[in-house]
């Protein structure tokens, strides 16, 4: 937001709707100006306002494209959940088959290995077992043999002793005589009988051996059987798994060739595009792709790195433009994740702007960074919350109410991103922290930025009371609370640069007033420095982007005539750009001398027609110019650079003790400077005194070593304080009296109680002052932004995208941007295209960004979650659909198309309702007039018949109910017209025609307003169009301004120069119709 841009409105504070529900309700607040008095408007780049639904016809094919933009919707969803599905299940299957084929080819060879070793083995058991069998059957046969012998043995013994007893009892006679002879027969036999039947013991003791050596080998065999069939039975269920797995290998093969299509969701009968589709498509957007090539780039891409994949379906690009509204949801989920696990929060950055006539407000949160080192004052990282922010007007109370009720709602989120992260994986831990979203946590030495207006300033006070009321409901004592409002140091300086703009401009007026009197008003000489410097950039820049300037030419002329001569750049002067009008003076006056020779030489060529060729020419060739270019730049070297590199790295500095409140340092020793120069104007071209004005600051506080990219710095600063060419020197003692001017004007502008630089400044004893900071302040400052460019980022990647999509709402125009500065999709492999510095701090390696480094159970939650806010449910939808019938019934008071909301109990459905709205009450809308008032509907009496005269009383009455009718419509229109003297809504700037009327005779007589700066203000300033001067180019205007909206000191009859691009610009010679021109034109249309 640019410095300066509007006053303090009335506090009135509001719960607005933010983020997704402020964008699902549709539709912007219309605002007006009061009709009776100069209007004060919040920002000057802002444009005006387009007109609502509310107050022209509504077309009846917008309801048909929400119905068709619906039913997309309810069929993009299925394609893209059905793609994801498939091609995680796509990605999973490729892993698995390769696994189990590897794991199977494994097993496969194992166990042929194992069955091999097992068949030798149980061949070689067998043969072992065949052998000892055949040993135990002949050992067995052998013995058995043996016993048979022993029994006939025994029985031939028997019959032989039956012999011999026969024999003793015939032969008793003989008996001594046979005696010793039969003894040792017997003797021998009893020995024989023995042997035997030790033989008989061995071939028993022999055939247990064999029978329990046989059990053993029949065991063995049966375990051999055993194994075998375990073996054979284990490779049976190998070759049936293996076809299994075969048989899947190639359905999920066939399924992988046909990656692209939607996958189908369990027990619904719906499909839907996967998450990696999702996710592929959120990252392509960040990427800075353009949705219709999305399709065209995935095709490409899957047929040159997998061309035998086959394409089914493909994202619409309908689907692929809704994804812009997921992405501003993970982000913002991501956002507040972050957030919500950082234990403190250190400084509250915010800034609003408006776009499409929409307000919008960001916010970031610098946060503890956990990997802080030990020793060293804590880091901070940056992370922005949200762009989009939608505050229910420009009041500081509604920022201060915005930015709660979004915290609030990313509670809600985060609440129920856990809650589905648990139904859905039972089993996961997840770390989101619920309720973890609290401006307590700025209460122990956080930071309040913003910018140096006085809006700014009042919504810093709100939320810094929002925080101590947080902090008190959390229980945290007054002891420890240290919350302190901070300003951007380059907005007070830039406001410095433009109060030093307007003395020096003011004083080169009065000096060159005789000569600018005698100049053709068609050259529009300016002595704004910042006026040249756009000058110069279109004439001389070298990207040649102005159609009427001459960068090529000019190089060409440069290297044919100067080759080797030094050109110091131009500066880019497009939009607004901090220090513009210090920063640009020096390759003006550097380059001057070769400027020159160019026009002149153009100018000389016959018939020769360029007015910004001879407006140049004309102010180069002036004195007191080239002395304004080189007071500027001396400003620039010697007191820009420095304070600007002190501000921009605040937060860079805190090891050498610098913190944000040591940037009063920096402001108390300018003071002194510009003191010094007053008493001294010689001081303005003392080298040596002026480029060391900050070296107490730069000793105490070491500096990083940095790189220049040009080389003319040195030239130029040497020709600022030393000049060679003799017109440069000739601006010594102009310089010096110029320079005297400045420096009171700065003082003048430091010292305004109503701004901000006296609260910095030692001797208006200042409450940010040195002598006031004390070093708890210093500590809380350390690691900080001295500065508010991280609020003013964002709004430039909003700009580029809205830019670039024309119809694209703010809310989704911020995702990209957000995705980008939060690095939420950032992969370190993306640094492998950049090439690695020298100076590259290798032990800080690059990290992912968060939604790449979310464990996949939460991605697959947060992707789930953000899909489900973007569908409109029925309550929703039937909502909408009632609001457009009350617009149309209670607004304009058609009250005969009212249509029931339910009939005897049953509601009427979205289809009966959207029906009606469009079949009956939409048609009408050609044929009646709307109405000059609304309705206002007041309880009113059954009419019923008079008998006789009517009675004074009863007539009293309905006298009274008109006048009540009437006192409610004046208690409106003073509600109506007090909000807009607070600027907050604009009913003439939304009646407006959107083309300006004709720049010719046709405007004289007519009442026209032209927006003017009134200090930090902007007025619109009303009068009437009395003549004009016909010029070559654009015709100039006499204006007769109203006596009430001019000072007492100045004319009311100026001449002013309507442009048609300024057409309905709430800026600087914006301009627009009066009211009463407005008004006239609506009764003739009516």
């Amino acid at each position: 937001m640019a410095a300066g841009a509007k006053a303090a409105p009335k506090p009135k504070r509001r719960r607005p709707k933010s983020g997704i529900s402020r964008r699902a309700k549709g539709g912007n607040q219309k605002k007006s100006i009061a009709p009776h008095a100069p209007n004060v408007l919040r920002n000057p780049s802002q444009p005006t306002q387009a007109p609502t639904s509310d107050n022209k016809k509504a077309d009846p094919r917008i309801f048909n494209l929400k119905r068709a933009e619906l039913r997309r919707d309810k069929k993009i969803e299925e394609l893209s959940a059905n793609n994801l599905q498939l091609k995680r299940k796509v990605e999973t299957t490729e892993k698995e088959v390769q696994s189990v084929q590897h794991e199977a080819a494994m097993k496969l060879n194992a166990m042929e290995k194992g069955t091999e070793k097992l068949m030798e083995r149980a061949e070689k058991k067998m043969k072992r077992a065949a052998e000892v069998r055949t040993k135990a059957i002949a050992t067995m046969t052998t013995a058995t043999k043996t016993v048979t012998d022993a029994k006939e043995t025994k029985k031939e013994a028997a019959k032989e002793k039956t012999a011999a007893t026969k024999e003793r009892r015939q032969i008793n006679n003989n008996k001594l005589a046979v005696a010793n002879k039969s003894n040792k027969q017997l003797a021998a036999k009893d020995e024989m009988i023995c042997e035997l039947q030790e033989q008989l013991r061995a071939s028993q003791k022999a055939v247990r051996e064999a029978q329990k050596a046989a059990r053993e080998a029949e065991e063995r065999e049966a375990k051999e059987r055993a194994a075998r069939k375990e073996v054979e039975n284990s490779l049976e269920d190998m070759e049936a798994k293996l076809a299994q797995m075969e048989t899947m290998v190639e359905e999920q093969s066939e399924a992988g060739r046909k990656v692209i299509k939607k996958e189908s969701v369990k027990g619904t009968g719906f499909k839907k595009w996967s998450q990696k589709i999702v996710q592929l498509i959120m990252e392509y957007l960040v990427a800075g792709g353009v949705p219709s090539a999305f399709s065209k780039i995935l095709v490409s891409f899957i047929k040159l790195m997998q061309p035998e994949t086959t394409v089914e379906e493909l994202p619409s690009i309908w689907f692929i433009r809704r994804m812009r509204t997921v992405l501003v949801i993970v982000c913002q989920l991501m956002a507040a994740y972050r957030a919500a696990k950082a234990e403190r929060w250190g400084q509250l950055n915010c800034d609003e702007t408006k776009r499409h006539q929409t307000e919008y407000l960001n916010l970031i949160l610098s946060c503890v960074v956990e990997e802080s080192c030990e020793g060293m004052p804590e880091e901070y990282k940056p992370i922005l919350m949200s762009a989009c922010i939608l505050p229910e007007d420009g009041t500081s109370a509604a920022q201060r109410d915005a930015i709660v009720s979004f915290m609030d709602e990313m509670n809600t989120w985060l609440d129920e991103w856990a809650t589905l992260t648990e139904k859905k994986f039972p089993g996961f831990t997840h770390d989101i922290i619920r309720n973890g979203l609290s401006l307590s946590k700025l209460v122990e030495g956080g930071l309040v930025t913003q910018d140096t207006c006085n809006g700014a300033s009042k919504g810093s006070d709100f939320i810094i009371e929002e925080i101590k009321l947080s902090a008190e409901a959390a229980g945290i004592s007054e002891d420890r609370w240290l919350v302190i409002k901070t300003h951007c140091h380059h907005h007070l300086r830039n406001i410095w640069w433009k109060w030093m703009e307007d003395c020096l401009s003011k004083y080169l007026r009065e000096a060159l007033e005789g000569s600018l009197e005698e100049i053709e008003p068609r050259m529009r000489i300016s002595t704004k420095i910042s006026d040249i410097i756009r000058a110069v950039d279109k004439a001389f820049s070298l990207p040649a982007n102005y159609p009427k300037g001459n960068g090529k030419e000019f190089l060409h002329w440069l290297n044919k005539y100067h080759p080797g001569a030094l050109l110091v750049p131009t500066l880019r002067s497009a939009g607004s750009r901090h220090d513009l009008n210090v920063e640009g003076a020096g390759a003006i006056y550097y380059n001057r001398n070769l400027y020159i020779q160019f026009l002149d030489e153009q100018l000389k060529t016959p018939n020769a027609s360029n007015i910004l060729q001879e407006n140049l020419f004309i102010i180069l060739s002036c004195e007191e110019m080239i002395a304004l270019c080189r007071l500027c730049s001396i400003f620039h070297f010697a007191f820009s650079l420095p304070l600007r590199w002190l501000a921009g790295n605040t937060q860079d500095l805190a090891k050498y003790g610098w913190s944000v409140f040591s940037m009063s340092r920096a402001l108390n020793t300018f003071e002194k400077a510009m003191e010094s120069v007053i008493g001294d104007a010689d001081f303005i071209l003392n080298e040596d005194w002026i480029m060391n004005v900050f070296k107490d600051i730069a000793d105490k506080s070491p500096t990083v070593d940095r790189k220049t990219k040009v080389l003319s710095a040195k030239q130029l600063r040497s020709e600022l304080f030393r000049p060679v060419r003799k017109e440069n020197q000739n601006t010594d003692e102009l310089v010096k009296k110029m320079a005297k001017v400045v420096a009171e004007c700065i003082l003048k502008e430091m010292h305004d109680r109503k701004k901000h630089t006296w609260e910095h400044l030692d001797s208006q004893d200042g409450p940010l002052s040195m002598k006031h900071v004390t070093e708890k302040m210093h500590q809380a400052g350390l690691g900080k932004f001295a500065v508010n460019d991280v609020a003013e980022r964002p709004f430039g990647a909003l700009t580029q995208q809205m830019e670039a999509f024309v119809t694209l709402v703010g809310m989704n125009a911020s995702a990209v941007g957000q995705a980008c500065i939060n690095g939420d999709f950032y992969r370190v492999e993306t640094e492998l295209e950049k090439k690695k510095k020298e100076d590259a701090d290798e032990t800080q390696p690059p990290r992912n960004g968060t939604v790449i480094d979310l464990p996949p159970q939460l991605l697959e939650s947060a992707i789930e979650f953000a899909l489900s806010k973007t569908k409109q449910s029925k309550t929703a939808k039937l909502d909408e659909i009632k609001e457009q019938i009350r617009i149309r019934v209670l607004g304009l008071g058609w009250e005969d198309l009212h249509h029931p909301w339910s009939k005897d109990g049953k509601e009427y459905s979205v289809d009966d309702l959207a029906s009606w709205l469009k079949n009956k009450i939409i048609p009408e809308e050609d044929k009646r007039p709307i109405p000059e008032k609304p309705p206002v509907k007041t309880l009113e009496r059954k009419a019923l018949q008079v008998l006789g005269t009517l009675s004074a009383d009863v007539a009293s009455l309905n006298v009274m109910s008109q006048e009540k009718e009437q006192e409610i419509r004046d208690r409106a229109n003073k509600m109506r017209d007090e909000r807009e003297l607070d600027g907050i809504g604009d009913r003439y700037g939304e009646m407006q025609p959107r083309v300006p009327p004709p720049l010719d005779e046709s405007l004289i007589d007519r009442r026209i307003e032209i927006c003017l700066t009134r200090g930090e203000q902007l007025i619109w300033h009303s009068g009437k169009v009395v003549g004009i001067k016909r010029r070559k180019r654009n015709n100039t205007f006499e204006m007769l301004y109203d006596a009430d909206v001019v000072d007492d000191d100045e004319t009311r009859l100026q001449v002013v120069e309507l442009k048609p691009s300024f057409w309905l610009k709430t800026k600087h010679d914006g301009w627009r119709l009066a009211k009463e021109e407005v008004e006239m034109a609506r009764r003739a249309q009516t």
